[in-house]
């Protein structure tokens, strides 16, 4: 009874009290839940900074197929174009000025049907182009919001898996596959490694075994013997023997 009553005292004095326990594993959830959500939000945050980039690249794609395009149909039809229009131009000026003839007027039909006819070339081509760049962008669009729910998945399954833990001070790791079968979210660190909120694992040896206890300083070392084997040898170094 004394030693039960002077164990408590003890732990009273020392803050080692249930309540005392309660309340520091209260502080380490919380401190391992939010920096559970500070990993979380790095990882959507390189999520996000490589879906940027995907976006990034994929727009200087079509500015560069837009304006090899551009270079293409002035090349194919601009040389046309404008003289088609420059002689519309002199024709519609002149028609201003005094009536067409017969023969005029047949000229300014066909320049306008040449015209509408490259014009409908070249919309044929820039809406195919642009009809290509709408689907690959719909297609990274799906691809980005897949990935950002498997990742959301992942985080919710993740912190799942830390609660279930008890939310042991662990670095977070989010690895789909090790957490979509269910296994905890964290990596043990290495022995003598530092945990997620600095806790060091005192290290074992190098075969798996518990490092020896060192014997106190002075202290005699070698193999004991029996103490009646002391006194017995004591006594013939006595006797001369």
């Amino acid at each position: 009874m004394t030693d039960t009553t002077s164990g408590k005292a003890f732990n009273n004095a020392t803050g080692k009290t249930a309540e005392e326990d309660a309340k520091r594993r209260a502080i380490r959830m919380v401190k391992e839940k939010q920096h559970f959500e500070g990993k979380a939000g790095e990882h959507r945050g390189k999520l996000h900074s490589t879906q940027t980039h995907e976006n990034v690249d994929l727009g200087r794609k079509h500015d560069r197929q837009k304006a090899i395009q551009d270079e293409k149909l002035q090349k194919d039809y601009g040389e046309q174009k404008a003289q088609t229009q420059d002689q519309l131009k002199e024709l519609k000026a002149k028609a201003n000025k005094s009536q067409l003839t017969q023969d005029e007027r047949e000229r300014a039909k066909v320049l306008q049907l040449n015209l509408a006819d490259v014009q409908k070339r070249e919309k044929e081509q820039r809406d195919g182009l642009l009809k290509q760049q709408a689907k690959e962008k719909l297609e990274l669009a799906d691809k980005q919001k897949t990935q950002t729910e498997r990742t959301e998945k992942t985080i919710n399954q993740a912190r799942q898996n830390r609660q279930a833990a008890g939310w042991k001070p662990e670095p977070v790791v989010f690895d789909e596959a090790t957490v979509q079968a269910g296994e905890p979210s964290f990596q043990k660190p290495a022995q003598g490694a530092e945990s997620s909120q600095g806790t060091e694992v005192a290290p074992k040896s190098l075969s798996g075994a518990a490092r020896p206890v060192l014997a106190p300083k002075g202290a005699r070392t070698g193999t004991l013997k029996p103490a009646s084997q002391e006194v017995g040898a004591s006594k013939g170094k006595g006797l001369g023997l």
